[in-house]
């Protein structure tokens, strides 16, 4: 079968190793938001909101990591506007050049943030608002 020719592959095996590296390493910042925002719930739905969250943030990223994996393998045009065709690879390299440059960007806004919503009383928050919460930023932030 030629799906698994890869698998003899060095250059497959390190592009693997690189983007399992890169993807824990860019993850912790899902882990503390959870953490800040499951700390807000009741006691008895702090278990059952980190799990819930974890998973999310994990179908989420793998989501976003197979449809760009499916864009890059993809061939021909995207989508035509007018004139002008979007070819699958050209839409994925500058989508993950908009991502780092939106990463590098947004950093100290959110270290900024973060001190801010340090000085704010916070009240327990329902798990309604942790679900939209996390749903809604991870979708967000994590597919620019």
């Amino acid at each position: 079968m030629d799906f698994f020719n890869w698998i003899h592959s060095p250059e497959a095996w390190i592009a693997l190793g690189t983007l399992t590296v890169l993807e824990i390493v860019l993850g912790i910042d899902n882990i503390i938001f959870i953490t800040i925002l499951v700390g807000k719930l009741p006691d008895e739905q702090r278990q059952r909101g980190r799990v819930l969250g974890l998973g999310m943030a994990m179908v989420t990223r793998i989501a976003l990591l197979l449809c760009l994996s499916w864009i890059m393998h993809a061939e021909g045009t995207l989508f035509t506007v007018g004139h002008v065709d979007a070819k699958n690879k050209a839409v994925a390299e500058r989508l993950i050049k908009d991502k780092t440059l939106i990463n590098t960007t947004t950093d100290p806004v959110e270290l900024k943030s973060f001190r801010e919503a340090q000085k704010v009383q916070w009240r327990l928050i329902s798990w309604r608002d942790v679900i939209l919460l996390l749903g809604g930023l991870f979708l967000v932030f994590k597919s620019t």
